[in-house]
């Protein structure tokens, strides 16, 4: 079965139709209120989800819910396989979360409108100078009460096989300035959504969660090593997203 171009189109069709039906209402609702604004567009947001996964054929398992909290904001570090990371982790994850994503999503038709009303913050490495301001802009919604998820990759992995790329030099700064803990995640199987060599109607994804790492008062040395840790904590979960996707097969 060929299933890649129909769901395209019934994605953009999905978001068209958001965007036609919702969008005023939202921006009327930001006009009077902030909050109920906010609320408002993170609930369209889950809705959203809910209907896309289903188009896609995205069967999700979560594993580790309890290393969850929703009482402090976090920075959640992951691995990235392909597009659908982001639905299927705003899925698994509290409602008040978002992504630090390449400046370019943030201008596509539709879906860039979406993006930035819902908090995600767009990474400009055109300069040393905007990375850093990109940065500061993290750590300042951090502080406001925005969980953030990073890929540390810098990029997806395109391994037939989803090994995960090593974790770029710096990419764990917002969350060692604004002192936040950090949850490692591990997500397995979206690589396969786009995929058009891909057979199965149903496509499987396991995200794991793991315990959280604290920032604040780490030495020199900690903060330097902090990226390798996590990237290994990364790697082990993702193991586990593996062996319980090939239990689903046996």
């Amino acid at each position: 079965m060929f299933r890649v171009p129909t769901f395209y189109f019934k994605l953009w069709l999905l978001l068209f139709r958001y965007s036609l039906i919702y969008k005023r209402e939202y921006l009327s609702l930001k006009s009077q209120s902030l909050e109920k604004a906010k609320e408002y567009i993170l609930s369209l947001r889950k809705q959203w989800i809910h209907e896309s996964l289903k188009v896609v054929g995205i069967s999700l398992t979560v594993l580790g819910k309890e290393n969850l909290t929703e009482n402090e904001s976090i920075v959640y570090v992951t691995n990235h396989q392909g597009s659908f990371d982001i639905p299927c982790l705003f899925e698994a994850l509290p409602i008040n979360t978002a992504f630090i994503a390449k400046k370019e999503l943030f201008t596509l038709p539709f879906l860039g409108f979406w993006i930035k009303e819902t908090g995600c913050i767009p990474i400009d490495r055109s300069t040393p100078r905007k990375g850093m301001q990109s940065i500061l802009d993290a750590v300042e919604s951090i502080k406001n009460g925005t969980n953030l998820v990073i890929f540390p990759e810098g990029t997806r992995s395109r391994d037939p096989e989803g090994k995960m790329l090593p974790f770029k030099k710096g990419s764990l700064k917002v969350a060692i300035k604004s002192k936040s803990k950090i949850i490692p995640l591990a997500i397995e199987g979206t690589r396969h959504v786009f995929d058009k060599s891909y057979q199965d109607s149903e496509v499987k994804v396991v995200v794991s969660i793991g315990e959280a790492v604290e920032t604040e008062n780490l030495s020199k040395e900690e903060k330097d090593n902090l990226a390798e840790s996590i990237n290994q904590k990364v790697i082990e979960l993702h193991q586990r997203c593996r062996n319980e996707i090939s239990s689903k097969h046996d």
